[in-house]
C-alpha cells in the first residue's frame, strides 16, 4: 500500500460501466447466437434501439438528480453569503462601538 487514498467512484460512471457491460455482453450474445445473420441483426438493432431508450431515460434522471442537487447547493451557499454578511456587519458594529467610532 502507497498510502494514497483509492480515488472514488462517481454513481454515474459505474451506471455507464454497467450499461457498457450489458451492451457488450448482448452484442456477443447475438453474434454467436445461432440464427441467420437478417435475423441477428433485427435482433441486435432492436436491442441496442431498447438499450439506447434506456439511456435516454437515465440521461433525463441524471440531468434532473443534478439539477436538484445544483438548486440545493446555490440555496445553501445563497444563504452562507446572508449568514456571512450579517456576521460581519454585527462584527464591524462591535467593534465600532468598542472603539467609540461610527
Amino acid at each position: 500500500m502507497n498510502g494514497n487514498p483509492r480515488p472514488s467512484t462517481s454513481w454515474s460512471e459505474i451506471i455507464a460501466g454497467v450499461l457498457l457491460g450489458t451492451a457488450i455482453g448482448a452484442v456477443a450474445a447475438l453474434l454467436y447466437a445461432p440464427k441467420k445473420g437478417e435475423e441477428t441483426r433485427a435482433e441486435l438493432l432492436a436491442r441496442l434501439d431498447a438499450a439506447k431508450q434506456r439511456l435516454d431515460a437515465t440521461a433525463v434522471e441524471v440531468a434532473a438528480l443534478a439539477k436538484e442537487r445544483l438548486s440545493e447547493c446555490c440555496s445553501d451557499l445563497q444563504q452562507a453569503v446572508i449568514a456571512g454578511r450579517e456576521a460581519t456587519r454585527e462584527r464591524v458594529a462591535e467593534l465600532q462601538q468598542q472603539t467609540g467610532s461610527e
